[in-house]
């Protein structure tokens, strides 16, 4: 851990987690999840959790934003995934001696580090829950396809557009009943990052938006004025997960 950190006892996880957008869970399912980590700790925002070439260590992010992103050989960096509360951060770096990735709290956050046998042992123990792990892992295949998309073909409204439904929809899986706002953390030069824009350009376009009367941006809060036409303006349709899914492995005893 870094310095800074504050520490806590680990508690049974009661933060919202991805899994349940997949299928409601037993109490033993969530019991499991929740005792995956180690002791919850705290990072204040803009501290660094992990740096790229650490050892790759998994964390479930229980409250807050982080921020991932990678190094170029300037010392430069790049934004390239905005986690939100129930994610699985760091995993793709499982497989490989060290950490692909930065980890930055972009709020204060709260986060619990998974050990790689804590993860063996669900696979072994829960095929339901391995299996929707899996299928977060397809979710993301088609978050980064459809960002694939955005900056290779579409206009800057476009990219923006889908940029903002996606972080309400995510926060729609946590909260359903999630009002047409949210405060969003990241500078305009992070968002650049995240949309392959320049933070000029990033500007304009919230401008172009709250012209059109889609949204209305207040310092960092957004409104979502007019989902609908928003939703036109990015080009892609509104995915939906399929939950419960009968060919689920069945919950284990």
């Amino acid at each position: 851990m870094t310095t800074n950190v504050r520490s806590f006892p680990h508690r049974h996880a009661t933060s919202p987690n991805r899994f349940v957008a997949f299928a409601d869970l037993t109490e033993a399912e969530l019991n499991a999840l929740g005792h995956l980590g180690a002791d919850v700790a705290s990072y204040s925002r803009d501290k660094v959790i992990r740096h790229e070439g650490d050892q790759p260590d998994v964390f479930m992010l229980h409250s807050g934003w982080v921020a991932s992103s990678g190094s170029f050989d300037d010392g430069s960096r790049q934004v390239v995934k905005v986690h939100l509360p129930g994610d699985l951060m760091g995993a793709p770096s499982m497989g490989y001696t060290a950490a692909a990735d930065t980890l930055t709290a972009l709020t204060d956050v709260t986060i619990s580090k998974i050990a790689p046998e804590g993860i063996a042992r669900l696979f072994r123990e829960s095929p339901r829950l391995a299996m929707i792990m899996f299928l977060l892992a397809q979710e993301e295949r088609i978050i980064l396809m459809e960002r694939l998309m955005s900056v290779g073909r579409r206009r800057g409204a476009q990219r923006l557009s889908a940029f903002l439904l996606h972080i309400y929809d995510r926060l729609c899986l946590l909260d359903p009943d999630w009002p047409l706002s949210f405060e969003l953390p990241l500078t305009l030069d992070q968002i650049a990052d995240v949309l392959g824009l320049h933070a000029v350009h990033v500007s304009r376009t919230f401008s172009r938006l709250e012209q059109q009367g889609l949204i209305h941006r207040d310092h960092k809060r957004i409104d979502l004025i007019n989902l609908d036409e928003l939703r036109k303006q990015a080009g892609f349709p509104r995915r939906t997960l399929m939950r419960n899914a009968a060919w689920l492995p069945p919950s284990a005893p």
